[in-house]
């Protein structure tokens, strides 16, 4: 996103995640990191800004944004229909700003804030095949006139940041599970009736995703992909496979891999490299730092461990 100095002129830091891992240093104390595997990718910024004013031009992404840290008491915001205060005192309070809106801010005091852009295109697939009836989009504006209170969507967006913090990259499978279960959220969120959710996965339907896990451990599993096989909708998928096998959809994936891959280490000659493709990693940095998270060594060592 494209953020322009307002009157003050002051120096900020903004790190901008896509999806893919480049790192590049824009000011003394601050790491831009650049992840993106998509055509019009997912941003998540980091940035700290003394108090300031500031335009930001429109685009076709739906952002929210969360105050870690917060020295102001007054967030003016003008979205196109007047200056109206956004400031939100409650714990874990998020703000939203509409697709398509440019917008012009006056914050009285430094902030410390992080910021999911999502594009329109995957938040409206996602909607439709959730199937919540008329589109959610029609409240978004009204949602976007103050900010309030969402500890889940507060929470996924600090455990995004850590995790891409640390790593320099989001695993796409987990990404997609979260934005999953935050569009459902802004979704449902003042929705006088919802929509009748299933009570859990038949053995049939277990099976089925099971068998297509192990068939195509090797390629980029989807949650939308595995929901289909169910007959359910991603968000209740994700939430009903969990209930089923006591771990999500990633956490299930990324423990058969990794069986897999200590198989093929202990048992076979083929590079790490190699193994860690054969396995469904993107590349062998990826696959060494989740064996060696969840295996307490290297591919490596494991294998010679192994011999």
């Amino acid at each position: 996103m494209d953020w322009r100095q307002g009157n003050r002129g002051e120096a900020s830091l903004e790190n901008t995640l896509q999806l893919k891992d480049a790192i590049h240093a824009h000011a003394p104390g601050s790491v831009n990191r650049v992840m993106s595997s998509l055509t019009d990718p997912v941003l998540l910024s980091h940035r700290y800004s003394p108090a300031h004013e500031l335009l930001s031009p429109a685009s076709d992404h739906l952002s929210i944004t969360q105050a870690l840290h917060y020295q102001a008491t007054q967030v003016m915001g003008q979205l196109g229909d007047g200056w109206r205060d956004h400031f939100c005192p409650e714990p874990q309070a998020i703000h939203l700003l509409p697709p398509n809106t440019a917008s012009e801010w006056r914050i009285n005091g430094p902030s410390l804030v992080l910021r999911l852009s999502i594009p329109m295109s995957l938040v409206r697939s996602t909607w439709e095949e959730l199937d919540l009836g008329p589109s959610p989009l029609t409240r978004i504006g009204s949602l976007a006139q103050a900010g309030f209170s969402e500890p889940f969507i507060y929470d996924a967006l600090k455990r995004l940041w850590s995790m891409v913090r640390a790593q320099a990259e989001c695993p796409p499978l987990l990404l997609q599970s979260y934005l999953v279960c935050i569009l459902h959220k802004l979704a449902i969120r003042g929705q006088n009736s919802r929509p009748t959710s299933p009570e859990r996965l038949h053995r049939p339907q277990i099976a089925r995703v099971l068998e297509a896990i192990e068939d195509q451990l090797h390629e980029a599993l989807s949650i939308t992909d595995l929901a289909r096989l169910a007959g359910v909708t991603s968000f209740h998928f994700i939430r009903l496979f969990r209930q089923a096998l006591g771990r999500t959809p990633y956490q299930y994936i990324q423990q058969r891999r990794l069986d897999k891959a200590r198989l093929m280490l202990a048992t076979s000659t083929l590079p790490v490299a190699d193994i860690g493709a054969a396995v469904g990693f993107a590349d062998a940095a990826q696959f060494s730092r989740a064996f060696a998270k969840h295996i307490g060594m290297s591919p490596t060592q494991y294998r010679q461990q192994e011999r």
